[in-house]
């Protein structure tokens, strides 16, 4: 217990002293940009929408478990290659649909971004890359508790199937 401890302390001591580094950096040259990020709540299923400035390679959606000491849920994440965030979007997206609760991006390396989608409920989830414009879309399905009221539902929201 005291050397678990000890070792996510020094981890937090580490990942603090090198954020201002990261923080700090300047953005290396040939990267993509994360243009916008829009979300989506319906019926069935949350479409979190993440729109680049340039194509990128299908990313592998991963999954952590909860973490109840640092407060954190279940959730998805996803390594985009070749992208720079650009903004500050620390504090993430809140969603609370009863399916999703947030997604957060950040500059995971200076050469990759990391969306991460906190959850609430998960069943399984679906992955796009989509062209014109170019974008991920993470669709991601499970049983909802009770909505709160003014979520999103059934809401329209057309994209081109991938092709090829």
């Amino acid at each position: 217990m005291r050397r678990a401890r000890a070792t996510r302390t020094f981890a937090l001591a580490v990942l603090a002293a090198l954020a201002p580094l990261l923080l700090a950096a300047e953005r290396p040259p040939g990267l993509g940009d994360v243009r916008d990020v829009r979300t989506w709540s319906h019926p069935d299923f949350t479409r979190v929408v993440v729109e680049l400035s340039r194509a990128v390679p299908e990313p592998v959606v991963r999954s952590l478990s909860a973490n109840r000491s640092a407060s954190r849920p279940d959730r998805l994440y996803l390594d985009l290659a070749g992208i720079w965030v650009g903004r500050d979007y620390v504090d993430g997206i809140a969603i609370g649909d009863g399916l999703l609760r947030a997604v957060r991006l950040g500059q995971n390396t200076q050469r990759t971004a990391r969306v991460v989608v906190d959850l609430e409920h998960y069943e399984r989830h679906r992955l796009l890359v989509l062209r014109s414009p170019d974008r991920v879309v993470l669709d991601v399905y499970g049983a909802r508790d009770d909505a709160p009221p003014g979520a999103q539902r059934g809401g329209a929201f057309a994209s081109r199937p991938p092709s090829g």
